[in-house]
């Protein structure tokens, strides 16, 4: 039985949650996303290459959530 790959990225959900970082970035603000979401967001970046932009995410998360260990496990996939 072949299975396809679906990226988890497709959804209008998942797509919307990247609109809202970006325009959070492009605003100069700061929004509350949950760990959840972040590593949602982190995942976007990593593939799509954008690592740079991943470790800004890392960073976001980090100080909304300093002591999540799935953020932890993330920045240890990023720096990977």
């Amino acid at each position: 039985m072949k299975e396809e790959f679906e990226s988890p990225f497709e959804g209008p959900q998942d797509n919307d949650l990247i609109k809202r970082f970006e325009q959070m970035l492009e605003a100069g603000e700061q929004y509350f996303f949950d760990v959840e979401e972040f590593d949602e967001i982190i995942s976007y970046y990593m593939e799509e290459r954008a690592s740079q932009r991943a470790f800004e995410v890392r960073s976001m998360a980090k100080s909304q959530h300093p002591a999540t260990g799935d953020l932890i496990l993330r920045e240890a996939e990023l720096l990977a």
